[in-house]
């Protein structure tokens, strides 16, 4: 396994760094943290075609954790992890450059199947850009963010897919102000053992995000929603929902969300409304 840092006084440390066209098959004990890349206080780094595949017995192994890192590209890597695939966080003050979490961060064309999250934007994850990456899981999230700082996440071209066996409460968390998510499908996210999965949630702290151009097909019943918003100043828009089973809603506005927009949306069992100063447009928003 790779595990690179800088030294504790934060200076220009581990410049350049490129990982490229690597196999790593990371076998821990049960209980064990197995990690196959660890980045500390990295800057302008690629990690390219990788694949980290770990084993099932290590419960709370991490294909590639990034911690005070700047300027990463991840592309075309497959990523195999129990727990999770790729992890953003604040490193431990004796390895951070000041008191800064990641930045700029960019991951494109990976493929991460995992029983617990997809990614995982932890404490000041700064901005990152996710494109075209196919994530598989059958439980926890896609995307979770438990972040306290200003994220401006953009995500582009997910392909989010679950087995039956599901057993999480969302797919996509989100709680950083400004996020984006855009042209991505999502496809059969029904349980029968938790059916009232939320697809996408845009939490209070979330605000000013926009959900436009996603498909969002086959989503479960018992009170499933498709895009879930709790946020103020939250776009939804020319979004596309099909099948939707049950009691579900395509798009929910909690009465804690402040002027939503809702406009341009396809739509085939409901648009529900209980917030403050929501605009519908009922002439663009089509009921399918």
């Amino acid at each position: 396994m790779y595990q690179l840092w800088g030294d504790t006084y934060g200076s220009e440390i581990n410049p350049g760094i490129i990982i490229r066209d690597v196999q790593i098959v990371y076998l821990s004990y049960a209980g064990s943290w197995g990690t196959a890349i660890d980045l500390y206080d990295a800057r302008v780094c690629i990690l390219n075609g990788l694949l980290l595949r770990g084993s099932p017995s290590t419960r709370y192994g991490t294909g590639i954790s990034l911690q005070s890192c700047v300027n990463v590209r991840i592309t075309e890597c497959f990523i195999m992890s129990r727990a999770i695939g790729i992890d953003l966080e604040k490193a431990n003050s004796s390895y951070r450059r000041g008191d800064n979490g990641c930045e700029d961060i960019t991951i494109d064309n990976c493929t991460i199947f995992t029983v617990g999250t997809g990614i995982h934007f932890g404490q000041d994850a700064g901005y990152c850009d996710v494109d075209t990456t196919e994530i598989a899981l059958s439980s926890s999230y896609a995307i979770n963010e438990d972040s306290d700082g200003d994220g401006y996440h953009r995500f582009t071209g997910l392909y989010i897919d679950l087995d039956a066996d599901f057993s999480g409460s969302h797919l996509i968390y989100l709680t950083c102000p400004g996020n984006s998510v855009n042209d991505c499908l999502i496809i059969d996210y029904y349980s029968s053992t938790y059916p009232t999965v939320n697809c996408i949630v845009f939490d209070s702290a979330a605000h000013g995000s926009e959900a436009s151009h996603n498909v969002i097909r086959g989503c479960g019943g018992g009170g499933a929603t498709g895009i879930y918003v709790l946020a103020d100043y939250t776009r939804i828009q020319d979004n596309y929902f099909e099948n939707t089973q049950g009691a579900g809603k395509d798009i929910y506005i909690a009465a804690s969300a402040n002027k939503t927009i809702v406009t341009g949306n396809h739509y085939d069992v409901d648009i529900d409304d209980d917030g403050s100063n929501t605009w519908i447009d009922t002439n663009s928003n089509i009921l399918i």
